[in-house]
């Protein structure tokens, strides 16, 4: 093999580790990039999760408010109930 043909492979080989190199690189930077996008969807999960949580308490709170309500109300149609009983049987 003459000196300009092993020049020539290695200057070929050269190119080619440079190259891969490259690619490395690139996949090193998206594994990076894939990373801190896990990190964000962990965040807005737990994020989500914990709005989920106050979401419970408030309908909780809701349906409190809700059963005061109809006592309330019960209470004020049966005094309307005695009101008119009472009216009646003064008649």
């Amino acid at each position: 093999m003459k000196i300009s043909e092993s020049s020539g492979k290695k200057e070929e080989f050269n190119e080619e580790i440079v190259e891969i190199q490259e690619k490395q690189r690139k996949c090193k930077e998206r594994i990076e990039e894939l990373i801190e996008d896990r990190k964000i969807i962990e965040k807005l999960q737990k994020d989500k999760l914990e709005l989920m949580k106050e979401e419970v308490e408030l309908m909780k709170e809701e349906v409190e408010i809700m059963k005061e309500m109809m006592k309330n109300t019960a209470e004020i149609m049966e005094k309307q109930l005695k009101d008119v009983a009472a009216w009646f049987s003064g008649v």
